[in-house]
């Protein structure tokens, strides 16, 4: 299944409860406050279209497609986005 890093910002309030219950529910990995990773089915406009609706506001919101051995690294990154990305990317 393809991976995908997703990351959003809404403008100007910041209610991301609704966003945060769907990477639950997607089982994506936390790496940063407002970036995630998730393997989903894609594609990635039909995935940027449902974190979009997630948001009250006018939210920017961006979502890429990930490759297996893809180079990475983090800082004082989430410990869940960080095993993620180890057992995801070095394939």
């Amino acid at each position: 299944m393809p991976l995908f890093l997703i990351s959003y910002d809404e403008h100007p309030q910041r209610d991301y409860t609704e966003c945060y219950k769907l990477m639950a529910e997607w089982k994506a990995a936390k790496v940063l406050e407002s970036l995630w990773l998730a393997e989903l089915a894609g594609p990635a406009e039909a995935i940027r279209n449902i974190v979009s609706a997630t948001f009250a506001g006018s939210a920017s919101v961006a979502v890429i497609q990930l490759f297996p051995n893809g180079d990475w690294a983090t800082a004082k990154g989430y410990n869940t986005g960080n095993k993620w990305l180890q057992t995801h990317m070095n394939l």
